[in-house]
């Protein structure tokens, strides 16, 4: 589970444990407003695992006020697309 609040990924691992409790999840702090926490991501899941079988990416956002990334991208912009090869 890939997500930027780490608390509230606690929460949701916790919740799946609860609901699944053979679920095997891992937790990875990600924030995709910010490539160098993409980048980081995915060096930390490279190393403890040899290929992704599934991706789901999941971005709540919509209809915000213009605000740029720690990078200079245009936010809603940057975060829809993130999932996609650039």
């Amino acid at each position: 589970m890939a997500a930027r609040d780490q608390a509230k990924a606690r929460a949701a691992h916790a919740d799946v444990i609860d609901t699944v409790p053979g679920a095997s999840l891992e937790l990875v702090e990600l924030d995709l407003g910010s490539l160098a926490s993409v980048r980081a991501a995915a060096g930390m899941i490279l190393e403890r695992h040899p290929r992704i079988d599934i991706l789901v990416n999941n971005v709540g956002l919509m209809g915000i006020p213009r605000r740029e990334t720690e990078d200079g991208f245009e936010m809603q912009s940057a975060l829809t697309t993130s999932g996609t090869s650039r």
